[in-house]
């Protein structure tokens, strides 16, 4: 006999301190996921209040999300993480508010944790295979406990446990796997996952619902070739497909560049304090030709900053002077951390700081206060370019942008800074170019988060941070702030043209990292030996998932020791096209195109990629043959409702890394390689290089 499980994603994530009881606060999500058991024997059960007390289990307090001031800007999964203000001192927990507790002498959270995957179906050895994800909000460097079991009425039918390791801030995805017995009654049943440290704990909960296989039916079928009664384009895409929507590619009737800019690009504005590509207005793309003023290692803040000679010897000098179309010229030396607030130029006449050579370094500082965490720190201000300035070093980043829109970094180095290289937060319209971002020792090397849109992100160097290379974050949580709405999703993001390799060093996070992102391209970049994640689109702290979202012309290699897969696509909530990429991981244990929904394998469509090393695809690291063939789940058997039929992978390809790239480190295509011209036309013009591209395109960031 076989049985088939409903888990209802009724998921409850909670964090807790220990006093009494199990109370859930918050349901999360909601989705179906098929389970079929094979026969095994139900064990004896507990009750659970006996496996609570093993636990150690009391009380569950509600997790809230941090001011901006306090946090990082928005939480996030699979890198990001949450810190607490300096002023969040104490000595025990009376001394912290109901949701935090005392960790370390400080008031903070300490976990998140959620069953993000329940795969099906069950071997028959009666072993239920799921994920879970966990996210620390402190400094824990130690192990923890991972307790999992199925419950009902109380009464504790299976259990199981993990130890693992979790460092500073540290973000985790894991797999693992509970024994479900299969003569339990046709009911609803408890499944938990709960992490324990010391005395805290935090909490996943799903509904299972058990029934007779025999008796199990859906109506109406997703994927029959007929849109029911009941079906839409949002419940089942395939069957009701949308005949035009932002991201297809077209520039449809009903849309324009402000209803859909990826489908529609605006054409450039001159004046807009923006040189965009094939620009040739001078007010946009050459320095003003207003007033210059002058800061130098030699100069005299008694000076008037007015030429080379009486130059003043502090950027904040020259910014009491300076008015919009005017530049601040830095010559190469040192100065002191700095702070640009309500200081605003104009469209087309945008206030430059500008570095003369290529040694102009900002120091960190201890005289401003709270700014003197970010050596640079741009606050309320409006089309501030800063071009080729240096900021080593800094207690948090070596630039924020806090507020402020139109703004431009580019042509800096910003390593070695204590939490982020480059910072923006509720920032509409940044473009972050040409810039080195290394070395981060807590989290990323590039920043962009809460709610703004319009963020160009090209051809930046990222490389050696701790967590995530680039780090895009929706977050609701944060709101609004500086006339961002804060609705929780970043749209109309361009990332491209970007090298990002050994990040991850403490195995969390991602060479390119996104939360609630939509209305996105994401194309030419080059990512290799990255130790966490590739590429990730997911939703955790964004209001809604991934939707209309492209990846193009991406070449990723991961690290052999990497502890995700090469590209994943989780909790989608719309249309992603992934195309024209070479996808490679050298890790065995993992694969290169993870979809780990059925609905993100209805909604992803995938094909003229080149798969390499271990070219496991979905979740259940199928064979490119078995990807192509597979019958997707809540489909009815039928051969004609596989991936293949669906149009998915139908001209990928699988090849070596000597069949493809030069070398090691150098992935340009060897003349034989099968992704030379093995692509589809997907209006990308130029490859990583800005090397035409062919009207059959090559596969990967190299034409």
């Amino acid at each position: 006999m076989k049985t088939k499980i409903l888990v209802v994603l009724t998921l409850i994530t909670f964090i807790s301190l220990l006093i009494t009881g199990c109370r859930p606060k918050e349901v999360i999500d909601n989705e179906v996921t098929e389970l079929v058991v094979e026969d095994a024997t139900l064990g004896e059960s507990s009750s659970r209040e006996e496996l609570l007390v093993s636990l150690g289990a009391e009380e569950i307090i509600e997790e809230e999300t941090e001011d901006i001031s306090a946090s990082t800007g928005g939480g996030g999964s699979s890198g990001s993480s949450t810190t607490t203000s300096s002023d969040n001192s104490c000595s025990s927990n009376a001394d912290c508010s109901e949701d935090k507790s005392c960790y370390d002498y400080q008031c903070v959270k300490l976990f998140d944790i959620k069953v993000i995957d329940v795969d099906s179906p069950v071997g028959s050895d009666g072993q239920l295979h799921f994920t879970y994800f966990i996210k620390g909000m402190a400094d824990i460097n130690n192990d923890v406990i991972i307790n999992f079991w199925l419950e009902h009425e109380e009464e504790v039918i299976s259990s199981g446990s993990d130890t693992i390791y979790m460092g500073s801030f540290e973000e985790k995805t894991e797999v693992t796997k509970i024994f479900i017995p299969t003569n339990i009654s046709t009911s609803a049943y408890d499944f938990y996952v709960q992490v324990s440290f010391e005395s805290y704990q935090a909490t996943s909960h799903r509904t299972i619902f058990v029934e007779d296989s025999n008796n199990y039916t859906i109506t109406p079928i997703c994927g029959d070739d007929t849109c029911d009664a009941g079906e839409d384009s949002a419940s089942c895409l395939i069957d009701c497909p949308i005949a035009s929507f932002c991201g297809d590619d077209t520039c449809d009737a009903g849309e324009d560049s402000a209803s859909c800019l990826i489908d529609c690009p605006a054409a450039p504005v001159c004046g807009d304090g923006l040189c965009e590509d094939g620009e040739t207005c001078s007010a946009d793309c050459t320095v003003s030709e207003g007033d210059n003023y002058y800061v130098s290692p030699s100069g005299s803040d008694d000076n008037d900053c007015a030429t080379p000679s009486t130059a003043c010897r502090e950027i904040r000098k020259a910014l009491t002077l300076v008015s919009p179309g005017e530049t601040i010229l830095v010559a190469d030396g040192e100065y002191l951390g700095f702070t640009v607030d309500n200081l605003d130029g104009l469209p087309g006449q945008p206030i430059t700081i500008k570095a003369e050579g290529s040694g102009a370094v900002i120091t960190p500082t201890t005289d401003r206060g709270s700014p003197d965490r970010d050596n640079i720190f741009i606050t309320f201000s409006d089309y501030i370019i800063i071009d080729g300035l240096t900021s080593f070093n800094a207690p948090r980043a070596g630039i924020r942008v806090d507020g402020s829109h139109n703004v431009i970094v580019k042509n800096g180095v910003f390593g070695n800074n204590g939490r982020w290289g480059i910072f923006t937060n509720h920032a509409n319209n940044i473009l972050i170019e040409n810039n080195e971002a290394y070395g981060s020792v807590v989290q990323h090397g590039i920043y962009f988060s809460n709610s703004a849109d319009n963020p160009t992100i090209r051809g930046n160097l990222i490389h050696d941070n701790t967590q995530n290379g680039l780090h895009v974050n929706g977050d609701l949580s944060s709101g609004g702030h500086a006339g961002v709405e804060g609705d929780g999703i970043i749209s109309g993001a361009l990332i491209e043209n970007n090298i990002i390799y050994n990040n991850g060093l403490n195995g969390a996070g991602a060479a390119i990292n996104m939360d609630g992102i939509q209305d996105s391209v994401i194309r030419n970049n080059l990512l290799y030996n990255n130790h966490a994640g590739g590429i990730t689109l997911y939703r955790i702290n964004g209001a809604a998932g991934g939707k209309n979202v492209q990846f193009y012309h991406n070449t990723i290699d991961m690290a052999s020791d990497t502890t995700r897969w090469a590209l994943q696509v989780d909790q989608s909530d719309g249309p992603v096209t992934i195309r024209n990429n070479i996808i490679y991981n050298r890790n065995p244990d993992r694969g290169v195109l993870q979809l780990m929904r059925t609905t993100d394998g209805l909604n992803t469509d995938t094909d003229y990629n080149v798969f390499g090393g271990f070219p496991y695809i979905y979740h259940q690291q199928l064979t490119l043959d078995e990807w192509q063939t597979w019958q997707p789940y809540g489909l009815t058997p039928d051969e004609s409702l596989t991936w293949e039929a669906l149009g998915r992978d139908l001209h990928s390809l699988i090849a070596t890394s000597d069949e493809l790239f030069v070398g090691a480190d150098d992935y340009h295509l060897v003349s034989s390689a099968p992704a030379i011209d093995a692509g589809i036309n997907v209006d990308v013009l130029s490859d990583i290089e800005g090397n035409t591209r062919s009207a059959n395109p090559s596969i990967g960031c190299y034409e």
